[in-house]
């Protein structure tokens, strides 16, 4: 009894201060009246500093042409980290340098999806990095479940640029699906 008056209470409290709802991302339908900061943009700066950012407040790019430029210093010694990271239960993708490589995966549901590496070792101090993803068209089949949207994992195009130097370019999957997610930057 007083656990449903408690609930009750919760819920009247929430409705009157516009909380609702407390999970959005377990009920898309209700995301339609959330404000979106990401709305209507084609270009995200984000500077050192920025760790994590909701899944509404990070570019929307699942199935999605689009171009991930980064400056980045390496120090002499170390240097291994993640430039971006977007993802969630169903997949997602990281940039990151590790052992003085910069490394591009995807993941979808559970498994690695694809991979590029690049192939010269990245020398102590500034590196630019640019990823370009540009997935295939999606496919016409009418099969195919409207649920899996435009995230739905295909293949396409990676192309991988470390200091002006185009590093590997055919990718197998270039879409990790990703329902519930954050962006670690």
């Amino acid at each position: 009894e007083k656990l449903k008056e408690l609930q009750a209470l919760f819920k009247q409290e929430a409705e009157k201060n516009h909380a609702l709802p407390t999970l959005p991302s377990l009920d898309r339908q209700l995301l339609v009246h959330q404000p979106n900061p990401s709305t209507g943009r084609t270009i995200f700066t984000y500077r050192e500093g920025v760790e994590r950012l909701n899944g509404n407040a990070a570019p929307p790019v699942a199935g999605r042409p689009h171009l991930i430029i980064a400056d980045v210093f390496l120090p002499a010694q170390g240097g291994n980290g993640v430039v971006v990271a977007q993802g969630g239960r169903y997949g997602g993708f990281t940039l990151f340098v590790k052992d003085r490589h910069v490394f591009y995966e995807v993941t979808a549901y559970g498994k690695r999806a694809g991979r590029i590496v690049s192939g010269d070792l990245l020398a102590a101090g500034p590196t630019h990095i640019e990823l370009q993803v540009i997935p295939d068209a999606a496919p016409q089949d009418a099969s195919v479940s409207a649920v899996f949207g435009p995230g739905r994992a295909r293949p396409g195009k990676v192309l991988l640029t470390v200091n002006g130097k185009q590093q590997q370019e055919e990718f197998a999957n270039v879409v990790g699906r990703s329902e519930e997610h954050t962006s670690e930057l």
